[in-house]
This record gives C-alpha cells, sequence and structure tokens, in this order.
C-alpha cells in the first residue's frame, strides 16, 4: 500500500475507474468525466492510497484530508484487486496514514438500498466504530443564503449549483 498524490497517478485512477463503472454500469450525473478527476489532482488536500500487485496499481482509494476530518470519497479495483481483496488493505492503510485525524469518514453504501449485510455497506461497517444516519433534501432551505453562493456560477440544473461536478 502506498499514499500517493493523485496528479501522476491520474491515468491510473480513470483506468479503474472506468472498468468499475463499466462493471456496475453507472449511469447519469455518478458516471464522473475526466475533468472531475484532473480537478481533484489539482486540490492539496485530495489523495489516493494504491495497492499494488507486481508492482502494478490493482486497486486505489481517493481521500479528502481536511485535517480533523478525512473523508473517503470513492474507490476503484482491477479484476486483481478484487481477486486480492485489496480494499482491506487500503482501507486499514489509511487508518494508519490518517492518525491526526478526529475523524476518517467512510460514507454511506452505494444505491439506494437500506440492507445493512449488502456489499458496500456490509464493507464499511467490518472498519468503522459507529454508525449515524444522513439524510439528504434536494430543495433550497434558505433562499438568500443560496443566491450568495450561487452567485456567477453558470446556470445549471444540477443541485446545489456550487457543487457541480
Amino acid at each position: 500500500m502506498e499514499r500517493l498524490d493523485l496528479a501522476p497517478a491520474l491515468e491510473e485512477w480513470v483506468r479503474l475507474y472506468r472498468q468499475m463503472i463499466g462493471r456496475h454500469g453507472v449511469v447519469g450525473l455518478q458516471n464522473f468525466p475526466p475533468e472531475y478527476f484532473r480537478a481533484l489532482a489539482q486540490m492539496d488536500r485530495c489523495c489516493a492510497i494504491a495497492a499494488y500487485r507486481n508492482n502494478v496499481i490493482v486497486a486505489m482509494a481517493l481521500w479528502i484530508d481536511s485535517g480533523a476530518v478525512v473523508y473517503y470519497h470513492l474507490a476503484a479495483s482491477a479484476p486483481e484487486g478484487y481477486e486480492a481483496q485489496a480494499m482491506y488493505g487500503i482501507v486499514a492503510a489509511a487508518l494508519e496514514v490518517f492518525t491526526d485525524a478526529q475523524i476518517i469518514e467512510l460514507g454511506g453504501p452505494a444505491g439506494l438500498s437500506s440492507d445493512p449485510d449488502a456489499g458496500l455497506a456490509y464493507f464499511k461497517r467490518g472498519f468503522a466504530n459507529r454508525e449515524i444516519d444522513a439524510y439528504f433534501c434536494g430543495a433550497c432551505l434558505h433562499a438568500e443564503r443560496y443566491a450568495l453562493l450561487t452567485a456567477g456560477s453558470p446556470a445549471t440544473t444540477f443541485f446545489p449549483a456550487y457543487r457541480q461536478p
């Protein structure tokens, strides 16, 4: 396992991500374009943890390190990474890499399933020491503040506009 800056590893990341997108049939907004990852690679606080097999990257996870809280953003594996169960090693390595963080936020499961034993939820729970509920809203609850946040932004149907990928 190795912590990497995303920029030099961007080509490898995009390769793994495209394989994951194809495997899971991800479409629409969740199918991030390469430009999104190029922008992430420019962020000082974004890094990757990669797993290797025979000197080739077979899995990678992206992390956003804000200091007190580190966020697991996205991960992808090649078939060899799945075979070696590399994500277990990557998350375990993250727990060692981000020892100064107060919280390592692994996020929730993929999709809308509430089954606690489904794939990603089960995997993340194996590392967690607590769970919290998160509720998402697709409405503007404070129009004046939203107008300030989006002032000067190009017109978009994405909500919230200031988080458009």
